[in-house]
Parts: C-alpha cells; sequence; structure tokens
C-alpha cells in the first residue's frame, strides 16, 4: 500500500529537524575550536609583536624568511591530504567506516614519505638556502630547525583534519590553547636570548606539544569509532588521492609557493630586501586575524557540507553556504577595521612610517573572507579542476605586480594580494553559483 506524502505541516517539521542537527553539528565543531583558535592566533601575534620590538630589521626579516619557506615546503609534504580528510571521511564513517580508516592511512603515510624526500632536500641543499635566502654563512643548527619546524607544521595540520573529520573540534581546541600559551612564553624568550633562530625553536617547542596532544586525541577518536588506520595502503584509497588530492595539491603548489617567490622576487631585488619580507611576514600575522573567523568557520563547515553533497541535498548546501558566507564576510569586516585604523600603532619601530602595508593587508582580508568557502562548495561537488584553475590569475597578477614594481617591497605584495584575492574571490563566486545551479537541475531532472 503506497503511504500518502507527508503535509505541508509535517514536511515544514522535518526541514525544521534537519537544519536543527546541521546547525547543531557545524555549531558544536565550531564553537570549540574557534575560542582556543583565537586565542592562539592572538598569543602568536603578540608574541611576534613583541619580538620584533627586541630584534632588528635584518633579523626578523630572516625570521619572515623562514617562516615562509616553511609553509611553501609544507604543500609538498602534505600533497592535498588534509583537504582529502575532510571531503571524505565524514560521508566514509556513515556508509562504509573501512574506507575512511584506509583515508586516514594512506594520508599519513604518503606525507610521511614525502616529508622524509623534502628533509633530505633541506638538508642537501641547506648550505644555497642559508647563503641565497638567508644572506649568512651556511649553518647545520639553522638547517636543523627548519626540518624540524616543517615536519611539525606539517604533521600538525594533517592531524587536525583528520580531528575536524571525526568532528572533534574539543581536541583541537585542547591543542591550540596549550601551543598559544606557550607560544606567548617562548618565542619573545627566544628573541631576547639568540635572537630569530630562537624565535624559531620557540615555534618547534609550541608545535611539539600541540602533535603530541594531537596523536594522543586522534588515537582516542579512532579506537572509539573502532577504525583501524595500520596495515598497507589500498591501490582503491591510494587512487582517491590522486583522483581528488592531486588537483588540490596542484592548487596549494600555485598558492604557498608563488607566495614565496613573490617575497623572493623582492628579497633579491630590493636593497632592504630582508626588511621588506619581514614586514609582509608581520602583515600575514594580521591577515590571518581578520581571517580568523572565516578559516575556523571553513574547517568546522567542510565535514557538514560533505555529508549534505553525499546525500544529494543541493538546497541545503546552497542555504547552508550562502548563510556561512555573508557571516565570514561581516565577521571579516569587524576584525579589519580596527586594524585598518590602528595601522600605525601595531607597527614595530623599524618599520615606522609602512602603514600602507597593514592598511592593504586588511582590506585583502575583506576580500578573501568569502574565498574558501565557494571553494570548498565546489570542492564537494566534485569540481576540483575548477579551484585549481581559479589560483591562475592570482598567481599571474601576484608575481606580475613584484617583478614590476620591486621598489614598493611589502606594499607591491600585499597589493598583489588584495587585487588577486579579489580576482580570484569574484571567479570561485561565479563558478560556485553555476555549479549549484547546474546540480539542483540534474537533481530535479532525476527525480
Amino acid at each position: 500500500m503506497l503511504q500518502a506524502p507527508p503535509s505541508g505541516r509535517l514536511r515544514g517539521f522535518v526541514q525544521s529537524a534537519r537544519a536543527s542537527l546541521i546547525a547543531g553539528r557545524f555549531l558544536r565543531l565550531l564553537g570549540w575550536s574557534s575560542a582556543a583558535t583565537l586565542f592562539d592566533r592572538a598569543s602568536l601575534l603578540l608574541a611576534v609583536f613583541v619580538s620584533a620590538r627586541l630584534i632588528d630589521g635584518e633579523s626578523f626579516g630572516r625570521w619572515g624568511v623562514a617562516q615562509s619557506t616553511v609553509g611553501a615546503v609544507q604543500i609538498f609534504v602534505l600533497l592535498g591530504s588534509a583537504i582529502l580528510l575532510t571531503r571524505f571521511v565524514p560521508d566514509d564513517i556513515k556508509r562504509a567506516p573501512e574506507r575512511a580508516a584506509g583515508t586516514i592511512r594512506t594520508t599519513l603515510a604518503i606525507a610521511a614519505v614525502a616529508l622524509g624526500v623534502a628533509m633530505v632536500g633541506l638538508v642537501i641543499f641547506g648550505d644555497e638556502i642559508a647563503r641565497t635566502l638567508f644572506k649568512e654563512a651556511p649553518s647545520v643548527e639553522l638547517i636543523a630547525l627548519l626540518t624540524v619546524w616543517l615536519g611539525l607544521s606539517a604533521f600538525w595540520v594533517l592531524l587536525q583534519a583528520a580531528l575536524m573529520a571525526l568532528e572533534d573540534g574539543q581536541s583541537i581546541a585542547i591543542s591550540s590553547g596549550a601551543t598559544g600559551i606557550l607560544c606567548l612564553a617562548l618565542i619573545p624568550l627566544g628573541a631576547s636570548t639568540i635572537g630569530y633562530r630562537g624565535m624559531m625553536a620557540g615555534v618547534i617547542a609550541a608545535e611539539a606539544v600541540r602533535v603530541l596532544i594531537l596523536t594522543v586525541q586522534l588515537d582516542k577518536r579512532l579506537e572509539k569509532f573502532d577504525l583501524n588506520v595500520l596495515g598497507p595502503i589500498s591501490k582503491r584509497d591510494f587512487q582517491r588521492l590522486v583522483t581528488f588530492g592531486l588537483p588540490v595539491f596542484l592548487q596549494s603548489l600555485l598558492s604557498a609557493p608563488v607566495m614565496w617567490l613573490a617575497q623572493m622576487i623582492i628579497l633579491q631585488r630590493t636593497p632592504n630586501g630582508l626588511e621588506q619580507v619581514g614586514l609582509f611576514n608581520y602583515a600575514l600575522l594580521f591577515f590571518s586575524v581578520v581571517l580568523l573567523v572565516s578559516t575556523k568557520v571553513n574547517q568546522a563547515a567542510m565535514p557538514i557540507m560533505s555529508s549534505l553533497a553525499g546525500e544529494g541535498r543541493i538546497a541545503a548546501l546552497a542555504r547552508t553556504a550562502a548563510v556561512i558566507a555573508a557571516a565570514q564576510l561581516v565577521a571579516a569586516l569587524v576584525i579589519a577595521m580596527p586594524v585598518f585604523l590602528m595601522a600605525d600603532w601595531v607597527l614595530p619601530p623599524d618599520y615606522a612610517g609602512e602603514a600602507l602595508t597593514i592598511k592593504l593587508i586588511a582590506l585583502a582580508g575583506i576580500v578573501v573572507a568569502i574565498q574558501t568557502m565557494a571553494a570548498n562548495t565546489l570542492l564537494v561537488l566534485d569540481r576540483q579542476m575548477t579551484v585549481l584553475f581559479s589560483i591562475v590569475p592570482w598567481s599571474v597578477i601576484m608575481i606580475g605586480i613584484s617583478w614590476y614594481f620591486p621598489e614598493f617591497g611589502a606594499v607591491s605584495l600585499t597589493a598583489g594580494l588584495l587585487i588577486g584575492g579579489g580576482v580570484r574571490t569574484m571567479v570561485l563566486i561565479t563558478a560556485c553559483a553555476v555549479t549549484l545551479a547546474g546540480a539542483w537541475r540534474d537533481l530535479g531532472e532525476r527525480a
């Protein structure tokens, strides 16, 4: 006997219940991770703010070079693995838990191999890195610090992505809080004793604690879901990494390394290149603060959006993306305005008169705020190549402005970030709208 369709009131009740469940999962993830990450970021910003007043401009520039180098090489270690976890694990947990375990196993194994290769590369080219990038004599200590920092940084990103995919925001909050406290204490202490290398040592100590906490918590979470991540990598899981992770990796390959290359152009073609690179990396701290809410919202939303896409709930996916994007834009505006107005005050003494760099980075944060939400929506709809190609105009603009206007130093870099970010945001929003409309139309035709 056929069952009559539910009444309008019942349909409304079901839709409200589903919306409440989505909101509850999202807010639970967001609430835990955001508060601690806010403290984490604020602590790092304050620690670097203090440290910049304890060392000279060249030493601070070397700190910026170290930070950007680790970020660029880290892309080759992760190979798109972090986004792979948050894209597939939430849906696999419900449908095929063994595939979720296989995805986690594959990403950890591939990252370990890639990290080994990257570490060997740093050791082999260490002397050239010291002379060309850091403008100082080769040093075993410097390469050792870079190598350890790279390893810890790559693995905490991967561990955090795995916990986010398993919807464990509380563990991320605990690790972020502990790391923030340690950064606040150790980075200025290191700067006051042995300069920029002391700052690196402080970050390494804090990241080691973060990795330890995340590893213990991930082990508990895996046990709860009865997931076994030990064992050989299956062909099916490796194929998933290649088909989905490779385009994401290529996007990242054009992102962080392009940012790094733009800084190297300024470093080599500007008389005070080290100081200007240091100023840009200092400005990037404020960029990350402006994007703090946007970043955490994206991390919390990705598992939810992946589930919605897997269930074919395109309308709910579109509503979720639109509401979150609007909230991200408002949050970025609220945070960016004080940064813009206080640009002169937040600069270290060695950078007096460079307030334009801070103002441009604040504006760039507003422009980029909703970019990742559009990209994530495309990713859960398996449009990773669209996301990949959107990075091309940004890369051309970033490198082009740095190359043709190196005399403006950090201002050229931030202007490239602002203009290129604006172009990429428009491309992604347009592509997202077209893809959602097409997915909704296809769903209607199948129905």
